[in-house]
C-alpha cells in the first residue's frame, strides 16, 4: 500500500510539473505560421456555373486570391484548430469575409455575406509543396476552344533558359509556330504570355497560363493579343512524357 501511495504521489508531481512546463494546447503552434506558402485549387464565384483554376498565396498578415479574372487581397488572423478569419478592405473599413480551415495541406475557403460580390463563394486548395523548377519548361498537348468551336492537335511549348513559348494549331509545321513569344512567370505556377508585335515594336498581352498539381493539367486562355482569330480560346493541356 505504501508503494502504491508513493507511486500515486510521484505520478500527481510529474502531471503538475509537466503542466507548468509544457501548458496547455490551445490550437496555436510555436513552429511558426502553417497558413503561409502557396496553395493551389479550384474557386468557384458566386452565382458562376462552374468552378476556375485559382491560387491563394499567405503571407505572415496578409492572403491574395486568383481564380481567372478574380484577383482580390486582404488580411487575415488566425484562430484556433488551424482556422483564419479573411478581412477586405473596404470604404466601411476591414469587413470579416471569409474563413479559412487547414487540415495538413488541404485548404477550404468559405466567403460570408458581408460582401455581397462574394457571398457563398467558395474554394479547395491544396499546398504547393517544393515544386520542381521550371515547371512549365516542355512541350504540353491538348485542345483550344470558344464556344462550339474547337481548335484540335495544338501544341504549346515552354523554354527554360531564354523563357521563350510557342504554340502551334493543327497541321503548322513545328518550325513555323501559329503564335510565339516571351513569357514571365506571376507566381510559382503561372505565366504570362506576351508577344512582340512588329508592326508597332511593342509587347502585346497574348494570354495566361496556370498549372494545377492537382491533376497535372495546364490551363491556357489567349486574350485579345493573340490577334481576333484565336482572341478568347482556352484549354486544358497535358505535358508530354518526353519531356517530364
Amino acid at each position: 500500500m505504501t508503494n502504491k501511495k508513493f507511486l500515486l504521489g510521484m505520478l500527481a508531481i510529474a502531471l503538475v510539473f509537466g503542466m507548468t512546463f509544457i501548458g496547455c494546447d490551445d490550437g496555436t503552434t510555436e513552429e511558426g505560421n502553417p497558413f503561409i506558402g502557396e496553395f493551389s485549387g479550384t474557386f468557384k464565384l458566386k452565382n458562376a456555373t462552374e468552378d476556375v483554376e485559382a491560387t491563394m498565396t499567405f503571407t505572415d498578415t496578409t492572403w491574395t486570391l486568383t481564380a481567372g479574372a478574380t484577383n482580390q487581397e486582404g488580411t487575415y488572423t488566425r484562430g484556433k484548430l488551424s482556422s483564419a478569419t479573411l478581412f477586405i478592405n473596404t470604404d466601411e473599413g476591414n469587413v470579416n469575409s471569409a474563413t479559412c480551415l487547414l487540415a495538413i495541406d488541404a485548404l477550404t475557403l468559405n466567403f460570408n455575406s458581408n460582401i455581397d460580390k462574394y457571398s457563398g463563394s467558395s474554394g479547395t486548395f491544396k499546398r504547393i509543396k517544393d515544386p520542381p523548377k521550371g515547371i512549365l519548361v516542355g512541350t504540353w498537348n491538348g485542345t483550344l476552344s470558344k464556344g462550339p468551336d474547337t481548335k484540335s492537335d495544338v501544341t504549346i511549348t515552354f523554354t527554360d533558359t531564354d523563357t521563350k513559348w510557342s504554340l502551334t494549331i493543327g497541321t503548322t509545321p513545328p518550325s513555323t509556330p501559329t503564335l510565339s513569344g516571351i513569357y514571365t512567370k506571376s507566381t510559382v505556377l503561372s505565366a504570362t504570355l506576351t508577344r512582340q508585335d512588329t508592326s508597332s515594336n511593342s509587347t502585346i498581352n497574348t494570354g495566361n497560363c496556370i498549372y494545377n498539381p492537382v491533376d497535372s493539367k495546364l490551363t491556357v486562355t489567349l486574350t485579345d493579343g493573340a490577334t481576333t482569330t484565336y482572341s478568347g480560346y482556352s484549354g486544358k493541356f497535358t505535358k508530354s512524357a518526353a519531356t517530364q
